[in-house]
């Protein structure tokens, strides 16, 4: 399988870490056995897990549910590079993955011309295959004024200035927590 877009693939688990799932398996053994190099970015309710990786997540997909994620995810980022095609067949691979009804195509707007430009394409590549579409937002930071304090600490992170021009930064001030 092709696994060349799959770097920010987001695996959320239906049941807690400690938790026993299918199988009598533990949230965090599924996990560990998979193979994937993950990590956990949620700590409320179901545990949210960062995926780089999909190698041995066939094997050990029970009682998970896939997003397609950012734009760096195994469906955008083909869309992004004009592989429509690619897209496609990774969305019917995860779905084939996670289940037709655990896999969902994953929709932001933080206001990047990429998230527009991809946008279309991926709900029509959704309706195509029979993907619900599920609105999400990622969050870096609490409110948006602090969008300014999250841009310094990047660069204290990564041993940067702001004058650097290739340093690490979002184009956006939107990665903040938002209400419905």
């Amino acid at each position: 399988r092709d696994t060349a877009f799959v770097i920010g693939l987001l695996v959320l688990a239906k049941w807690s870490v400690g938790e026993i799932g299918p199988g009598g398996t533990r949230c965090d053994e599924v996990v560990r056995r998979s193979g994937l190099d993950c990590r956990f970015i949620a700590h409320v309710g179901p545990r949210a897990v960062a995926a780089p990786g999909a190698t041995g997540l066939i094997e050990h997909s029970d009682g998970l549910i896939g997003l397609s994620a950012c734009l760096n995810g195994p469906v955008c980022a083909p869309l992004l590079g004009g592989d429509e095609g690619l897209a496609r067949k990774n969305a019917a691979e995860f779905q084939e993955i996670f289940g037709r009804e655990n896999f969902f195509m994953e929709v932001m707007d933080h206001g990047l011309a990429e998230q527009d430009q991809v946008r279309d394409q991926l709900l029509h590549i959704g309706r195509e295959l029979g993907i619900p579409a599920v609105g999400t937002n990622d969050c870096h930071y609490l409110k948006k004024e602090d969008s300014h304090p999250h841009e310094l600490m990047l660069c204290l992170q990564t041993g940067k200035t702001r004058s650097d021009p290739n340093r690490m930064k979002f184009d956006t001030d939107q990665l903040y927590v938002k209400s419905t």
